[in-house]
């Protein structure tokens, strides 16, 4: 940051944001906000390392966001859309996540 490298740093604090969340005190459930931290970091990440081929949205209700659930449990999928969506034809990528409330369940979306 001292350096007026603003990119790097972002790049640098998403890393560390994204191994804290992974780490969460050896707890096997998170928030849904805090694995909703996790994918922006990611997809933060992602889109440097792609540059104007990636574009994402995560779009979560408010109501879900103090829900517990497994860790690191929509990351992955995340990832496969990268992976077999983009790196596979080298196409431009948008991911767009989303979450809902549908009652007293949640439901998520896979990955667009």
């Amino acid at each position: 940051m001292k350096s007026k490298q603003k990119d790097v740093s972002d790049m640098v604090y998403a890393l560390s944001r994204l191994f804290r969340i992974t780490l969460s005190h050896g707890n096997q459930f998170i928030l849904v906000r805090e694995e909703k931290e996790f994918i922006e970091h990611y997809l933060l990440l992602q889109s440097s390392r792609f540059r104007d081929k990636l574009t994402y949205e995560i779009d979560m209700d408010e109501t879900i966001l103090d829900f517990s659930i497994p860790k690191l449990i929509i990351q992955p999928f995340v990832e496969n859309s990268i992976v077999h969506g983009m790196e596979a034809n080298q196409s431009e990528c948008f991911i767009k996540v989303t979450g809902r409330r549908l009652n007293d369940l949640i439901k998520a979306m896979p990955p667009r």
